[in-house]
């Protein structure tokens, strides 16, 4: 047999390594009856801990080992490390480190062992309790990393989280059963919300929507606790479908998040309900959720910073009354130093950076936004947000007339990283800028692409994507680009009836950035310059 057809044929079981060659030990004749042999000749307590450590999935450290194996049922049984050193050494367990964890040995078996080993985890009884040590002690170590997000320990996070990944999905799955229960359900909820630090920012795997969509529509899920369920509601809303279905989402995570005094839950469900709301066009249920959500965290330096960034940021498209303002600009670069939160830290800086934008003062927002990389390379974390500040320095770095072909590069960048995560909304307002640095290099061909490439996502996208390059509004800059280079490379006839397609669009320049309406008119007096 080739190696793919050995490898189609072991997914339907192992009998297919099977010998019938004659005169041959009986154990030399097949998979199974040379894991049966190896077994034979353990000592009992090493059968018993090899049986119980294949409820593992994706391997398990000497922690875990120690604290799911229980040996007790032999009186002269040798401490859990020299079980497992001695399963090392007959072949049976496989000691290595992970990529997530190079200083951290983990113990593996393959699969075959691993088949063979749970099926003679017995009685049920026996089953039962190894199953639940294990689900205790992932979940209280996944939940413990999941709430890792201050300085030092969040650089760690997604790396003991990613190592633990499989182990975790395996409490998801008995939860995705017809005939779960209760607690099964329970269980699966806070798993998935413990996922979460992994997935989040960087896309939320198909597998994992699939069960957001499964455990949520189960009335058993409300027995999860309600920091668990705020969680896994707010990222329900990350992914489509969205409009009022995304912002029913983010209002039940809100509600669990008043219900229970969850600040840091409080705080992430307002960030994403702003600017739903904004788009809405409900001034007076923005402010009122804006005030609320302020007023429950005012102990709370952090939580009311993340609260209150995204309405300095907004305050071109809704005004902030003067006095809120200016508390807000005194406000968060104070909470800004203090905080050991790099999520909270990103977000303030992002606020800034627009705010400064806002008031052209450009290098101030270059600097902002390079706190915002910082942070989330700090913490790892949000890997489109990070993707998207890059692009916009990139941008900044065009506009104060700096190093072109490092903003090119920078931008670039931030697309392909944006298009691997499948994190299309920040693609637009990334071609955008890329668009205006080929213009500002004079390369008016890779303009004309990029400009084109804004324009065919946002067709895509709709009204969802960046807000600065959404809807109509942002087409008609992404014309107006597209327009600006075709003019440059001579095709002033393409040019015109590009900019005269802008005129079936609906704009609203005074809920948008004048900047949308700048490079209209750039468009239209370089025609009338020929």
């Amino acid at each position: 047999l080739s190696p793919g057809q050995l490898r189609a044929r072991l997914g339907a079981g192992l009998d297919v390594l099977t010998s019938r060659r004659r005169g041959v030990p009986d154990r030399q004749t097949g998979f199974d009856k040379a894991i049966a042999w190896s077994w034979q000749l353990l000592e009992p307590w090493e059968q018993g801990a090899l049986a119980q450590a294949a409820v593992f999935r994706g391997g398990f450290s000497l922690d875990a080992a120690e604290v799911v194996l229980d040996l007790s049922t032999w009186a002269d049984a040798p401490p859990v490390l020299d079980v497992l050193a001695s399963l090392c050494d007959k072949s049976l367990l496989r000691r290595g480190a992970t990529g997530e964890l190079p200083d951290e040995p983990r113990f593996r078996m393959f699969e075959g062992v691993r088949a063979y080993a749970r099926a003679r985890l017995q009685p049920a009884e026996a089953a039962s309790a190894t199953l639940a040590r294990h689900a205790r002690f992932v979940l209280d170590l996944a939940e413990r990393w999941a709430r890792c997000d201050e300085l030092p320990a969040v650089r760690e996070r997604a790396a003991h989280l990613a190592a633990e990944r499989e182990n975790i999905w395996a409490l998801v799955e008995p939860g995705l059963d017809a005939g779960a229960g209760p607690g099964e359900v329970a269980l699966a909820v806070r798993a998935v919300a413990a996922l979460v630090p992994i997935y989040e920012g960087r896309g939320l795997r198909a597998i994992v929507r699939r069960a957001l969509d499964h455990l949520l529509e189960l009335p058993a899920s409300a027995g999860a606790p309600p920091a668990a369920l705020a969680i896994c509601w707010r990222e329900r809303a990350r992914v489509p479908p969205r409009g009022e279905l995304a912002r029913s989402f983010l209002d039940r995570s809100l509600a669990l998040a008043r219900g229970h005094d969850l600040h840091e839950a409080l705080a992430w469900a307002t960030l994403r309900l702003l600017p739903m709301i904004a788009d809405a066009g409900d001034l007076a249920a923005y402010h009122a959720l804006l005030d609320d959500s302020r007023r429950r965290c005012a102990d709370q330096p952090d939580w009311r910073a993340v609260c209150s960034a995204l309405a300095l940021s907004y305050r071109m498209v809704v005004p902030l009354p003067p006095e809120l303002q200016t508390a807000l600009v005194a406000e968060l670069p104070a909470t800004a130093t203090t905080t050991r939160r790099p999520a909270v830290a990103a977000q303030i800086h992002w606020a800034l950076a627009v705010n400064a934008i806002f008031d052209g003062e450009l290098a101030s927002a270059r600097d902002h936004f390079a706190r915002v990389v910082d942070a989330y390379e700090d913490s790892h974390d949000d890997q489109a947000s990070l993707a998207l500040a890059r692009g916009n320095i990139a941008a900044i770095n065009l506009a104060l007339d700096r190093d072109l072909d490092q903003a090119r590069a920078m931008a670039e960048r931030s697309r392909r990283a944006l298009l691997d995560m499948g994190l299309i909304e920040g693609v637009p307002f990334n071609e955008f800028n890329l668009a205006l640095i080929c213009e500002g290099m004079g390369d008016h061909v890779g303009a004309e692409a990029a400009a084109r490439r804004c324009l065919d996502w946002q067709g895509q996208l709709g009204t969802g994507g960046n807000w600065m390059m959404r809807g109509d509004t942002g087409r008609v800059a992404a014309a107006a680009q597209l327009a600006i280079s075709l003019t440059w490379q001579g095709r002033v006839d393409e040019a015109t009836a590009t900019l005269a397609m802008t005129t079936t669009w609906t704009v609203e320049w005074t809920a948008q950035p004048p900047s949308s309406a700048n490079i209209v008119a750039a468009a239209l007096a370089l025609l009338d310059a020929g």
